[in-house]
């Protein structure tokens, strides 16, 4: 609750994408503008791991349309949000919608990924569902300079050498 206005997010039981439950921002009233943000739990991530960050979200009606944003920082606060993982879009889908993020770190560390809507021209009624983290290590060969490449046992029960010349 950002602005302080007494709205901020919940956990409802009711429009989930998948499950039983989904996140919720709603302000009722249109003379106040949403300014709210849902923090994830820390996450200890690292620089040597390319993230995939996906999501579902919709808003109950084209009238309860909203502004997101997702962004990554070291501390659950709205300073704390260093890296803009997804610019400022607006929301008017009333069936969820997914939304994917790639990203990498500049240090390893412990991160928070943060939702931050907002809204200054009319009521706001935004789920979000399904958050999802996935990584992997980039470890790979890029490119072989070697015409001689040999795989071996071939074939393989899951464990196998390269070898070039």
């Amino acid at each position: 609750d950002a602005n302080f206005d007494g709205y901020e997010w919940s956990l409802v039981t009711t429009n989930a994408h998948s499950g039983t439950t989904c996140a919720r921002m709603a302000t009722p009233n249109s003379s106040v503008p949403a300014d709210d943000w849902l923090f994830t739990t820390c996450l200890e991530l690292n620089d040597s791991t390319n993230y995939d960050l996906s999501y579902f979200y919709r808003t109950s009606s084209t009238s309860t349309q909203a502004n997101l944003e997702v962004k990554l920082g070291t501390d659950q606060s709205s300073s704390g949000m260093i890296l803009s993982l997804i610019p400022t879009h607006t929301i008017t889908n009333i069936f969820y919608l997914t939304n994917l993020a790639s990203f990498n770190l500049p240090a390893n560390g412990i991160y928070y990924i943060g939702f931050h809507v907002t809204n200054a021209d009319s009521t706001t009624s935004l789920r979000i569902d399904d958050i999802n983290l996935s990584g992997s290590s980039g470890v790979g060969v890029s490119e072989l300079t070697s015409k001689s490449v040999s795989v071996y046992p071939n074939p393989s029960t899951g464990m196998f050498s390269l070898n070039s010349s």
